[in-house]
């Protein structure tokens, strides 16, 4: 095993710097869009919140650093890859280094480079989901809080006249785009796993991601029955009115 992996600046194209720019991009706003914007109340609000004791500084911390590790490491792999690339085009080289010890494990034509599905994955994140979560968080202001507490409004202007829970749809699509770029057998996890547990994993990742999916959902519609009961207890027929005539998640469908 070579201890670094050799890097020459000279082998580094447009597609690769660029996609290494989107990886760190990718990161950075989704730590953003898992940043509370106001500091939660401190005294526990007359509410329900069954998502009270997950959503603690801690977790918040340790998930802002896992998103923000995994976008980094990726970005350097795929600048590492591109250059060995450009310097064995015919074979990049499989020889592990310190940095990514079994890199045959990597899927580079899907992950590593320009695909159809890394940008889908990566404009969810950068072009919907995060712009969707950050401007909820300046849509209700100072009412923005991880933990639920009694709005002093009920906002039904702006982006809030066509969704009721903007940021869960864009909280969604951010950590879905995540998942299934960082968090894949094939991505820079793989660069960790001996190729005799790789092979063993094969087939396993949709179970995963379907195990994944129904946690998440669990949560979101857990957070969702306690926010509308809030709301309705708070505003009454306004909100009734509002809650018929406004989509949830998608406006005019859903």
């Amino acid at each position: 095993m070579n201890l670094l992996p050799t890097f020459d600046l000279g082998h580094l194209t447009f597609g690769s710097v660029s996609l290494a720019l989107a990886c760190l991009l990718t990161g950075y706003l989704t730590s953003l869009s898992m940043t509370p914007p106001n500091p939660n109340p401190e005294t526990k609000p007359d509410v329900d919140d069954r998502l009270r004791g997950v959503l603690t500084d801690r977790t918040i911390r340790n998930r802002r650093l896992l998103y923000n590790g995994l976008s980094v490491y990726h970005a350097v792999m795929v600048l590492v890859l591109a250059a060995a690339t450009a310097k064995e085009p015919t074979s990049a080289s499989n020889d592990g280094t310190v940095l990514c010890p079994w890199p045959e494990n990597l899927n580079r034509g899907l992950l590593f480079t320009w695909s159809p599905y890394l940008a889908i994955a990566l404009g969810l994140v950068c072009l919907v989901g995060a712009p969707l979560r950050l401007a909820a968080y300046g849509a209700l202001g100072r009412n923005f809080t991880f933990h639920l507490q009694k709005p002093s409004e009920l906002n039904t202007r702006g982006l809030y006249r066509y969704m009721q829970h903007p940021s869960y749809t864009g909280n969604v699509l951010v950590r879905g785009g995540c998942f299934v770029v960082f968090l894949r057998w094939d991505g820079v996890m793989g660069c960790w796993m001996p190729p005799t547990a790789r092979a063993w994993l094969d087939g396993f990742g949709w179970t995963v991601y379907v195990f994944m999916l129904v946690v998440m959902v669990r949560a979101v519609r857990g957070r969702i029955v306690d926010e509308e009961k809030m709301l309705g207890d708070k505003f009454g027929d306004v909100w009734v009115q509002w809650h018929k005539r406004t989509a949830r998640f998608v406006p005019g469908i859903f």
